[in-house]
């Protein structure tokens, strides 16, 4: 396998799977999960690329984990239906492990964010940060010589 691939395939530690990097333009960087070198699945995962972190911790607790989280994607062009709902604890965290170093890499908005229905893959108890709802413009005060009418 040319080293340019191999870049950006990593299997899974403890696994007999692998994540894919990918990088689209107007998407940005996320993951394809993999039942093996040749077998793409109907998965992603993408990070909450809206989260923030809460104020600093208290002394002694670690910072919190910023979710990572998986989702159905390309059904029509996977080899392997994946079923996420089933992986373990185990399982995710290694999924964590292998993507988390990518936040050092790139800034977060060069990321793909997560779908509002996307499970969490790990932390396991993370939601989706809601997109924000727009802002609507002030009302307009009516002008003076309106007023007088």
């Amino acid at each position: 396998m040319p080293d340019p691939v191999r870049a950006f395939l990593t299997q899974i530690p403890g696994w007999d799977d692998y994540l894919k990097r990918e990088n689209h333009p107007g998407v940005g960087w996320h993951y394809h999960y993999l039942a093996d070198l040749r077998k793409r699945s109907d998965v992603l995962l993408a990070w909450d690329t809206r989260w923030q972190a809460p104020p600093a911790p208290l002394k002694n607790r670690l910072p919190p984990l910023h979710p990572l989280f998986g989702e159905k994607h390309g059904e029509g062009k996977a080899d392997v239906r994946a079923k996420p709902w089933l992986w373990g604890d185990k399982k995710k965290e290694s999924m964590y492990g292998v993507c988390a170093p990518d936040l050092r890499k790139w800034k977060i908005h060069e990321f793909r964010c997560a779908s509002s229905q996307a499970d969490p893959v790990w932390p396991s108890g993370a939601k989706v940060t809601p997109i924000p709802a727009p802002v609507s413009p002030p009302a307009r005060k009516p002008r003076e010589k309106d007023r007088r009418r």
